[in-house]
């Protein structure tokens, strides 16, 4: 909560407006669809992105657990990261 509150004013937008970026759309798609070690490992070609897909992972879970769908997940995303 502390990170949030002085980031917030340094760039407001990810937690006001709920739009996700492309590649966290993709990515948690491919964890529908793939599973979460395959996505781990093959999210992007040239590096690992375990963190950053792990947080996504998180992310969806919590959506799903609150029931906020998928319309709030970019807010979680925002806050988690």
């Amino acid at each position: 909560m502390a990170t949030t509150s002085i980031a917030y004013p340094r760039n407001p937008v990810p937690l006001s407006d709920p739009t996700m970026s492309t590649e966290d759309g993709s990515w948690i798609a491919s964890l529908d669809t793939r599973g979460a070690f395959d996505t781990y490992l093959n999210a992007q070609p040239d590096f690992l992105v375990v963190e950053h897909v792990f947080l996504l992972r998180l992310a969806k879970l919590i959506g799903e657990a609150t029931g906020v769908g998928a319309v709030r997940t970019s807010r979680i995303i925002a806050g988690l990261s």
